[in-house]
């Protein structure tokens, strides 16, 4: 490569690397690849594996095998009353407890430890976004805290008066959803924290994303389940038995929905068409929200691979 009157001329002869410079190239490459892929690979909800988790009562969280066996996962201190449920990306399990102002942190093994104190309200909602910062639903003071991986909590955003706002869920381009209850409305949060009016659904609790990017909602005053497209058109997915009380949703990696039913101590699944309803996990005290661990990607797991084939060669060379 030349410049040749104020522009770059390209050689058209053979560039030649000695073998050193050739495996740093190999592995820059590589490096470069992995980005590029998951770059390319558009944010979707993850796949996901049981054992599922519940929340429920008497400080309990509740962890349920595929097979809808319920065993004790973790408690929480003592009156602790734990809501909304939400993993990291190393696997640890995060509950906020609504009567307390405090989220803890339960590793994989069940260990349970402090992890950030909330604003004075009643906390519901727990969702992670794509940078590892967790958001809660403060339903009292209607504002919805932002707290990073080291536990600091700032205000993300402000919700209209009176909405007492629930389920959390993102979507794939970082909008944060929100399920207003008192206001029948689900607001949509841009990553900047600007709020505006994504659907009117009445009573809305839980919310889930599926895999093609629609939006799920539960109404515990009618035992239904609403479906929301992107553009904000709602219908109904499915009803539930009368009296169960759905409150947490989340999908399983086949497109199956779970719901919490509050009031009937059990969790019921749902059809990929919303047509079948059964019970799939029972006797678990008052359940209100459900959480899967994610599968790592594709894209991370090759990342993860460039980066120790980086590091392998690296340290040879020391």
């Amino acid at each position: 490569m030349s410049a040749k009157n104020g522009a770059i001329v390209l050689s058209t002869e053979p560039i030649t690397f000695g073998v050193r410079s050739t495996r740093r190239l190999r592995s820059l490459l590589t490096l470069l690849l992995a980005t590029t892929v998951m770059l390319a690979v558009p944010a979707a909800r993850a796949a996901v594996s049981f054992p599922m988790y519940v929340s429920g009562g008497n400080q309990s969280i509740s962890q349920i095998s595929s097979a809808g066996v319920a065993s004790p996962f973790a408690n929480l201190s003592p009156g602790a009353f734990p809501e909304g449920l939400a993993f990291d990306g190393g696997g640890n399990l995060y509950a906020v407890a609504d009567n307390t102002n405090q989220i803890s942190k339960i590793t994989p093994g069940g260990v349970v430890s402090p992890f950030a104190t909330l604003p004075n309200s009643t906390h519901v909602g727990l969702a992670f976004d794509g940078g590892g910062n967790l958001y809660a639903a403060n339903a009292t003071i209607d504002q919805i805290s932002k707290i990073t991986p080291l536990g600091v909590v700032s205000l993300f955003a402000t919700l209209p008066a009176l909405s007492r706002p629930f389920g959390l869920a993102f979507d794939g381009n970082g909008n944060l959803y929100v399920a207003d209850h008192n206001t029948d409305q689900i607001s949509k949060i841009t990553p900047g924290g600007v709020v505006s009016l994504f659907a009117t659904v009445a009573r809305p609790d839980g919310l889930a994303f599926d895999g093609s990017g629609n939006l799920y909602a539960s109404h515990s005053d009618t035992d239904q389940i609403s479906k929301i497209t992107s553009g904000g058109v709602v219908s109904l997915f499915a009803t539930l038995p009368t009296g169960s009380f759905p409150a947490g949703l989340a999908f399983d990696g086949l497109g199956n929905l779970y719901a919490a039913d509050f009031s009937t101590n059990q969790v019921s699944k749902i059809s990929p068409n919303g047509l079948t309803v059964s019970p799939f996990a029972t006797g678990i005290s008052g359940p209100t929200f459900i959480a899967f661990v994610p599968e790592p990607s594709a894209a991370m797991l090759l990342a993860s691979a460039a980066g120790a084939l980086f590091l392998r060669r690296r340290s040879r060379r020391v």
